[in-house]
């Protein structure tokens, strides 16, 4: 088993993958609505909300996850929306960053992990990972330490010490991830 690669790419020029992942913020706004209104409605779903670029396709996402109530954002959560074509690739991911308010590198090192563990969970080789929405919401000082800690994640979820194990015969590991809406030398 060899590390996976992380590559940086435009967001003009998205490769070929079996899924993009798009990264979503959990709603802040439940615990305000929770407060105000009265305690009968217990079955309040709050939309995770997309802080990148605004597309065709997110208003069909945001319409599925509001009927299904399958994803909120909360951090670490993800799910796979198998044959849903999106941006070239075959499957659709989705992954839960938990509340902007609360965003800093040690939260996006956790993740990082979480996409390695989803990658490798669904069996899924390459992924393309949108971190525009991500970066939307940190200072540009900020940016290239943020991406550090995702990449960090990332590679230490995939270590596996294997002196005392045995070999895997159909072990997945995957290759690696492709991030997308990053821009300058600095990210490099």
């Amino acid at each position: 088993m060899s590390f996976p690669e992380i590559h940086l790419a435009a967001l003009t020029k998205i490769p070929a993958a079996h899924v993009v992942l798009l990264p979503f913020f959990q709603n802040e706004g439940k615990e305000l609505a929770e407060k105000t209104k009265d305690k009968r409605e217990e079955n309040l779903f709050e939309l995770p909300v997309f802080a990148g670029k605004k597309f065709k396709e997110l208003l069909e996402i945001e319409n599925y996850l509001k009927e299904s109530q399958s994803f909120s954002g909360r951090k670490n959560e993800t799910l796979l929306m198998r044959a849903y074509r999106f941006a070239g690739a075959q499957n659709l991911g989705l992954v839960g960053i938990g509340k902007k308010s609360l965003l800093d590198s040690e939260v996006l090192r956790q993740v990082g992990a979480a996409v390695y563990q989803f990658q490798k969970k669904e069996k899924l080789k390459m992924a393309v990972v949108d971190l525009q929405a991500v970066l939307a919401g940190v200072r540009d000082s900020k940016r290239p330490y943020v991406l550090q800690a995702f990449c960090e994640g990332y590679w230490l979820a995939s270590y596996e010490y294997k002196e005392f194990k045995k070999p895997e015969k159909n072990g997945f590991y995957p290759q690696g991830i492709e991030l997308v809406g990053i821009k300058g030398k600095e990210f490099e």
